[in-house]
């Protein structure tokens, strides 16, 4: 495995959700790409954790890859984030598998949500990490 190429590419997806986020007027109507964002922040922090565990772990689950992180690297990410534990957790959990499901948001018969907040600021923690 590449750990510098690992490192790169968490770096340039983040920013890839970043732009997809960023609010441009395209004929008169606001338009963002929530999609592409939700995506590009998911596999930026299923990279970054890669990274961070360094090993050739696969799959795209957040929560069992980040449950595979050293504890103290764990408990200390928690610590930054502006979540408790607690809901740190429960929003983990919650969208463990959004690369997955929003990469394939077409084929799904329920409606999914992704926190752009919670994404972004564990993203932006994670990648002070690599």
């Amino acid at each position: 495995m590449n750990n510098q190429l690992l490192k790169s590419n968490a770096h340039s997806f983040y920013l890839a959700g970043e732009r997809c986020m960023q609010q441009i007027e395209v004929e008169g109507n606001i338009q963002f790409l929530a999609v592409p964002a939700a995506v590009n922040y998911a596999f930026s922090i299923e990279l970054a954790l890669k990274y961070l565990i360094g090993n050739a772990t696969r799959g795209h689950d957040l929560e069992k890859l980040f449950n595979e992180l050293e504890v103290n690297i764990g408990k200390d990410i928690i610590e930054r984030m502006s979540f408790d534990r607690e809901t740190f957790l429960s929003k983990l959990h919650a969208f463990s598998r959004t690369f997955e499901d929003w990469r394939y948001l077409h084929e799904t018969k329920t409606d999914k949500s992704f926190d752009r907040k919670f994404l972004h600021e564990l993203g932006g923690i994670l990648l002070k990490y690599c």
